[in-house]
């Protein structure tokens, strides 16, 4: 059995109900960007807009976690890497 938002799906059914057109797509609100996000964005391609948001987050980041170790753990990517992408965007390491 599948509850669904408004009802309820017998297992035995879910190959009708998903070959149905009705069936909604499922919800793809947290891909949609804030309402001011375009606000915020200075336009330019993609590759810009990208490392304009990653230089706002390792500058969050950074704010929040005073290591490059810790800010490395935090967003699964190697220490080396960090300080590189510091380096790159401007950002001064406090752990060296």
């Amino acid at each position: 059995m599948i509850m669904t938002n408004n009802r309820i799906i017998e297992a035995r059914d879910v190959l009708q109900v998903l070959s149905m057109d009705s069936v909604e797509p499922p919800s793809v609100a947290a891909a949609v960007p804030s309402p001011d996000f375009h606000k915020q964005t200075t336009g330019g391609s993609l590759k810009e807009m990208l490392s304009q948001r990653e230089r706002e987050i390792l500058q969050l980041y950074q704010q929040r976690y005073k290591s490059t170790r810790k800010i490395a753990n935090m967003l699964g990517i190697s220490q080396s890497s960090v300080v590189r992408k510091l380096n790159l965007y401007g950002l001064q390491s406090e752990d060296k």
